[in-house]
């Protein structure tokens, strides 16, 4: 992993009021500009039956996507419920930030990506939606 990425796990609400969080971590440093202007959200919408190992996710496909793509921050947001208190609409939220239109580009065109796509079925059934947007 190149030492300028850093990831964030967003913690459950719980976990914002004092209650310790496994999914709270951070890898690496910041990123050096602390600027980004590209962001790929990879969205895991949740739905009955639904199949989605988050440690697995944290702790090896996250990392993966970080070797490969290179993105200068990822922030990962797991789904713990939705406002009414029934199940979380989405498992996971990943968003991948990367300094400009050709940091976005390199990653996209990186001959490894097909080790993602690959990967996704060791920790879900659910089929991920991305959406590729700048930053407001």
């Amino acid at each position: 992993m190149v030492a300028h990425h850093r990831q964030d796990i967003v913690p459950s609400p719980s976990a914002a009021f004092g209650a310790t969080s496994p999914w709270r971590g951070r890898i690496g440093a910041p990123s050096l500009s602390g600027v980004t202007d590209m962001i790929v959200s990879v969205i895991y919408p949740n739905h009955d039956g639904a199949k989605f190992d988050a440690d697995y996710y944290v702790n090896t496909h996250a990392k993966m996507v970080d070797d490969v793509w290179a993105p200068a921050r990822t922030t990962l947001v797991r789904g713990t419920a939705s406002p009414g208190g029934g199940a979380a609409p989405f498992a996971m939220i990943a968003h991948f930030e990367f300094a400009d239109a050709a940091a976005l580009g390199a990653a996209m065109a990186n001959p490894r990506v097909a080790e993602l796509t690959a990967d996704v079925v060791n920790f879900t059934d659910i089929q991920p939606q991305l959406m590729i947007g700048e930053a407001a």
